[in-house]
């Protein structure tokens, strides 16, 4: 998880994706450049929305075999 509300550049968010690690960031740049919200990872704007991701992820709502596969494909193209 990535909560920062300030963040020049992050390697960290890649290289995690790269690891096929599931992201979730808040809504800056760059993470918002890297990740497509549900694809290769999640995006959130409030903290409920961050509940709400964790919540799906724990309840096993979410393909994370899909969204890891995707984030890796992306990341290793970086």
């Amino acid at each position: 998880m990535l909560p920062s509300i300030v963040e020049a550049g992050s390697n960290t968010c890649l290289e995690a994706m790269a690891a096929g690690r599931i992201v979730i960031a808040s809504n800056i740049v760059p993470f918002r450049e890297y990740i497509m919200n549900g694809r290769t990872g999640f995006i959130f704007r409030k903290p409920e929305e961050l509940v709400s991701i964790v919540e799906a992820l724990l309840n096993g709502n979410i393909d994370v075999t899909k969204i890891s596969l995707g984030a890796k494909k992306y990341a290793l193209h970086h």
